[in-house]
């Protein structure tokens, strides 16, 4: 009777999981499905989470799709347990089973070249990741486009509006050399833009961008911020301009990653642009095996030579906690990386704040130069900014720098090995 029990178990988990696109040939690892078909509409408020995990538990895997062999279940002996048919049945055995934890919204999930809709079960206590997908060959009259697949990361970015603690989001970007960011934004004048609408992707709480990790050189954003000017430019033209921009900070929380692009810019902000504004409190993000070539501002003409600007630049806040991970910086101009400090608007008194705390764990800087820049005036916290290099290399000078109302350098830089 018991091994009956878990027979029907598996068949019904097995039976909602449907094929519904054909995929353009990506290869990603499959999330956590548990059950889901298009077909079924009725069922996404089936699940029994607890009863779930023993079974993926048993057979020890994290996820019931590979516990499919040729449309077959086999026991730990490799013996066919029983082979999928029925569906009639199936079907009329959904109400006996009660709806028992969270359900999370639709997931896309691609799995053997094909793309299955599914809906994610977890117990109430655990977040439900959704998956999106950018590539440039996605046709926009194919059946998905829009919903789930993009042709660009900002589409994808844009399109997420539940996303929360508990309802997180992942877009999965397949290789190629992304243009569109340049081609969108081409002749926008900043000057004319308002101080906060930022030209590029600005990260959402709980939205995770991931590229290529293993190899972030087959996945690249390429942006020339000149594009589509007839004339000089000057700085102000180009100032609000990055391909990705970790700011505009809502409820004081966003919590994010970056992973696996190769950024070739130049005429730009930054290739990175990360702006708490005071708002650094529940602030966690990290930028992992990304690669940052950075041309500088050779077009504009109020600066000399290719400016100043690092590859990556950036203001940080009381409280945030921030990592670059396995990343490698050329920059064109002096800096690698540069920073500044911020306000607390956060509610703990003076004496409770501590500044950001950002790690670069083994990255190579390319030989760029550090810029600190404390600019926020004395005694708005009381533990100071620190920067971590961990088993970094070609690390080039810091340089601390002090403007008024600061009249001492609030940072502390440390390197470890």
């Amino acid at each position: 009777m018991k091994k009956l029990v878990t027979m029907i178990f598996l068949l019904l988990l097995l039976t909602f999981i449907g094929v519904f696109c054909a995929s353009a040939g990506d290869n990603r690892k499959p999330a956590r499905i548990i059950y889901g078909d298009v077909n079924l509409d009725g069922a996404v408020n089936i699940s029994d989470a607890a009863q779930i995990q023993k079974y993926l538990a048993l057979y020890k895997t994290d996820s019931v799709l590979n516990l499919i062999n040729d449309k077959n279940l086999t026991d730990f002996n490799g013996d066919s347990i029983i082979s999928i048919s029925n569906v009639t049945a199936l079907k009329k055995h959904i109400a006996g089973i009660d709806s028992g934890s969270m359900i999370g919204a639709t997931a896309y999930i691609l799995s053997d070249s094909e793309y299955l809709r599914a809906v994610e079960v977890s117990s109430p206590d655990e977040p439900v990741m959704n998956h999106l997908y950018v590539s440039k060959s996605y046709d926009k009259d194919e059946a998905c486009f829009g919903e789930f697949k993009f042709n660009t990361i900002l589409d994808a970015n844009e399109s997420i509006s539940s996303n929360s603690e508990k309802n997180r989001y992942t877009i999965h970007v397949a290789d190629g050399t992304y243009t569109d960011l340049q081609e969108r934004f081409s002749g926008v004048d900043d000057s004319q833009r308002a101080a906060a609408e930022y030209c590029g992707v600005t990260c959402k709480d709980y939205v995770y961008y991931e590229g290529n990790a293993d190899d972030p050189e087959k996945c690249v954003i390429e942006w020339d911020g000149n594009t589509g000017f007839n004339k000089s430019i000057v700085y102000k033209t180009i100032s609000k301009k990055a391909p990705f921009h970790i700011a505009k900070i809502q409820n004081n929380s966003l919590h994010t990653y970056i992973r696996g692009f190769n950024f070739r810019c130049k005429n730009l902000r930054y290739c990175i642009h990360i702006e708490t504004g005071g708002k650094g409190a529940n602030v966690e993000w990290k930028i992992i095996n990304c690669v940052f070539d950075w041309g500088g501002d050779p077009d504009c003409t109020d600066l000399a030579g290719k400016g100043s600007k690092a590859a990556i630049g950036t203001g940080h806040s009381p409280f945030e906690h921030g990592e670059f991970i396995n990343c490698t910086v050329n920059s064109e101009t002096e800096f690698s990386y540069s920073t500044h400090d911020n306000k607390n608007y956060s509610p703990a008194t003076s004496d409770e704040v501590s500044g950001a705390e950002i790690v670069f764990d083994n990255c190579d800087l390319g030989g760029g130069n550090i810029l600190c820049m404390s600019l926020k005036g004395d005694g708005i916290v009381a533990s100071p900014y620190m920067l971590i290099f961990k088993n970094c290399e070609n690390a080039g000078i810091v340089k601390h720098s002090v403007s008024s109302p600061s009249t001492k350098s609030v940072w502390q830089v440390l390197q470890e090995q």
